[in-house]
């Protein structure tokens, strides 16, 4: 089994990181959400630290994070 990568929330730092950084960070966590091939629990999860990571983003810089919800699957 590979390493993790330290993209995730739960394992990145945000105090740490610089704006820029922590952009580059968020969108790397958007392009995993968007993929339609993962499987949705790795959507899942790519979703939650990417909240995480906006609202540390809000928190330290004061940009506002976007209003975002996991679509719910349509049976």
């Amino acid at each position: 089994m590979g390493k993790r990568s330290k993209t995730a929330g739960g394992t990145l730092a945000a105090d740490s990181l610089s704006l820029a950084a922590l952009n580059h960070h968020i969108g790397h966590l958007v392009r995993r959400y968007q993929d339609q091939r993962l499987n949705s629990q790795l959507r899942r999860d790519s979703f939650g630290d990417l909240i995480k990571l906006e609202a540390e983003r809000e928190r330290l810089h004061s940009i506002p994070a976007p209003d975002r919800h996991f679509p719910r699957r349509v049976r």
